[in-house]
């Protein structure tokens, strides 16, 4: 049977579910209620399950043997045996007539019957045909089947598109997907075109266009050509992010870049990933930054480090936070109990429970205390009043009266906050904009009548310049 990361993560994401569920309960009515979604959620009285809205009104009876939360606004639904999909009005909308059933995916979800499985659509048509021994579920247009105990991938037409010959297959990381045969291991692209050999012991996935390969007991990584990067020497890698991957030799971690070579040495006991051309590191129990000429900032005599940003490091000893410079000095003194990145020459930090702003000297801005602060964005920060946000400008000037009730901050153009039920859209500027409507990772955000869309960290990824939208089972048609 074939395993894979995916897998593993969705009986997890199901096993979580059902736990929140169990804390949760309302013991009102129910004996049990999962997870809300999409605002409906499974119910169980005594060994019988249905569904209930968020005012928890009955939508169907409770007729059911097994009930799965609702994907794409139909729920997997069992009873005598036979399992189907009911639709958000506890209609069932397709029969109960398989043996098995997937979550739908890309449109499409597998079922099985007489001992095959094939795809349905959402009304119910029977798409791919019935004929396989087991399938897994669409990504980016393909899907994982298995036929006479070898593995390949089929299109949403159901025409084979990377041969069935494979021991197992995994689902798409990005242009690659993972392929075992003669128990080695490679990859594959959305062709079936092999990337370089299948001669490798274990593999992981593609990360920022390089995957960790495992060759006689040793780890290493090749690119996206399918070119080693470097030598295959490590006992343990992690994946590559900002440039560098974390690698373990002998028990002692170190960093090599994109061609392999290694930064400084390998000798220290744990290490973080760089940002912003540094890293934390630690060694005897202690941290400090390493940089990614090999260079350790100073000295490593902190029992915590934070970011390396600006110009600063946040440093811990003895529970009390401050800032040492590029040198490795200490530029703001441990007094604090928590101190946030500089930006802007100006930090936000904590003591005695109360925040404010610090310069580059240490000095208080202006002795104005909040509840909680968030580094300066451009000329703006977020603060807390009284358990709402809002913002001020650099000279402690209430520029947005605090009256939202959550905060997201800053990622690289917008922040978020929620008031009232209703999320909105900060700009650099504190140009507000309404969240309109989320789908999959993208929300939709509007001002003055005009659309756009961000994704899930924020980017704007279509201009608010648009009149008008309409929502597509994976997509947003936006003009």
């Amino acid at each position: 049977m074939q395993v894979s990361l995916i897998k593993i993560s969705s009986i997890k994401l199901l096993f979580f579910l059902l736990l929140i569920g169990f804390l949760f309960s309302n013991k009102r009515n129910y004996d049990f209620i999962g997870f809300f979604y999409e605002g409906l959620a499974s119910a169980r009285k005594g060994e019988k399950w249905g569904v209930v809205n968020k005012k928890y009104e009955e939508i169907t009876s409770f007729i059911y043997d097994d009930l799965f939360y609702y994907t794409d606004g139909l729920a997997m639904v069992q009873k005598n045996g036979s399992w189907g999909f009911l639709d958000s009005e506890g209609r069932i909308k397709i029969p109960l007539i398989y043996q098995k059933i997937n979550s739908f995916s890309e449109g499409l979800a597998g079922v099985k019957k007489n001992n095959r499985w094939g795809f349905i659509d959402k009304v119910g048509n029977v798409v791919i045909p019935l004929i396989y021994d087991e399938v897994w579920f669409f990504s980016n247009g393909l899907a994982e089947v298995r036929k006479n105990n070898k593995w390949g991938f089929i299109n949403k037409k159901g025409k084979v598109v990377i041969d069935i010959r494979y021991q197992q297959a995994w689902q798409f990381s990005g242009s690659y997907a993972k392929v075992k045969e003669n128990n080695q291991f490679g990859f594959v692209n959305k062709n079936g075109e092999l990337l370089g050999k299948i001669e490798f012991q274990q593999v992981g996935n593609f990360s920022n266009d390089y995957a960790p390969v495992k060759k006689n007991n040793q780890w290493g990584f090749i690119d996206d050509k399918g070119t080693i990067i470097g030598t295959i020497e490590f006992d343990k890698v992690r994946d590559f992010i900002n440039g560098y991957a974390p690698v373990n030799k002998d028990n002692l971690w170190g960093f090599i870049d994109k061609k392999g070579k290694i930064v400084g040495d390998i000798n220290f006991d744990d290490v973080r990933y760089y940002s912003n051309d540094y890293a934390n590191v630690k060694k005897d129990n202690l941290w400090g930054f390493f940089d990614n000429q090999g260079n350790i900032i100073g000295q490593l005599e902190f029992n915590k480090v934070g970011n390396f940003i600006n110009g600063y490091g946040e440093v811990s000893r003895d529970n009390l936070w401050g800032f040492i410079n590029r040198k490795g000095e200490i530029a703001i003194d441990l007094e604090y109990s928590k101190v946030r990145n500089f930006s802007s020459n100006i930090a936000p930090v904590n003591k005695n429970r109360k925040w404010f702003f610090i310069d580059e000297s240490g000095t208080m801005l202006k002795e104005e205390f909040f509840e909680d602060a968030y580094p300066f964005f451009s000329k703006y920060a977020a603060v807390k009043i009284k358990g709402k946000w809002g913002f001020i400008d650099k000279k402690m000037n209430i520029i947005i009266t605090p009256t939202y009730r959550k905060f997201e901050q800053f990622n690289k153009t917008f922040a978020s906050m929620e008031k009232d039920g209703n999320f909105f859209f900060f700009d650099a500027k504190l140009n507000k904009y309404r969240k309109d409507s989320q789908y999959k990772n993208y929300a939709i955000i509007h001002k003055n009548g005009k659309y756009g869309a961000l994704s899930k960290k924020k980017d704007l990824v279509v201009p608010i310049r648009y009149k008008r939208y309409q929502v597509f089972d994976k997509l947003y048609k936006i003009y």
